[in-house]
């Protein structure tokens, strides 16, 4: 059963995530680039959606029934290939800012960015994918999904 924590939580980070993407679509719009408190923001959405998958899928949240060794392999596989794609990504950036669309003075075209143009969003998909399938928990993957739509 979901906690009243859980759900609180859950709350506050969709209501971050439809701040964010307002705020993110008028800075867009204007052609400008993001200020200091919208790329706090963004990273606070990744951080609150990363905690919230991975909680569900510790807890069991939903429990999907699927073999538990499977899972496990399936989930560190996808996780392992995940995390090397984003690691791959934001060693491409060299720069915090660059990476947070701060900096966006020069496009990013080399390394794994041949192959993608979002490996860190990829790599992060996959990452959640692979928490989401190990924990075998409907909820996580459900907003594992939310992150592949967003």
């Amino acid at each position: 059963m979901m906690s009243w924590l859980y759900a609180t939580l859950l709350a506050v980070w969709l209501m971050m995530v439809i701040y964010v993407l307002k705020k993110i679509k008028r800075i867009y719009e204007k052609g400008e680039t993001l200020p200091t408190n919208v790329v706090v923001a963004v990273w606070a959405v990744y951080i609150l959606h990363f905690v919230l998958i991975l909680w569900a899928s510790l807890g069991g949240f939903w429990e999907v029934p699927i073999n538990t060794t499977v899972a496990l392999i399936g989930g560190v596989v996808f996780a392992a290939v995940g995390f090397t794609i984003m690691l791959l990504g934001v060693l491409e950036f060299r720069s915090f800012k660059r990476m947070s669309g701060v900096d966006t003075s020069k496009l990013v075209t080399t390394g794994i960015y041949r192959y993608s143009r979002n490996p860190q969003n990829l790599g992060l998909l996959l990452v959640f994918l692979g928490i989401s399938i190990a924990g075998r928990s409907l909820l996580a993957l459900l907003l594992t999904a939310v992150f592949a739509h967003c």
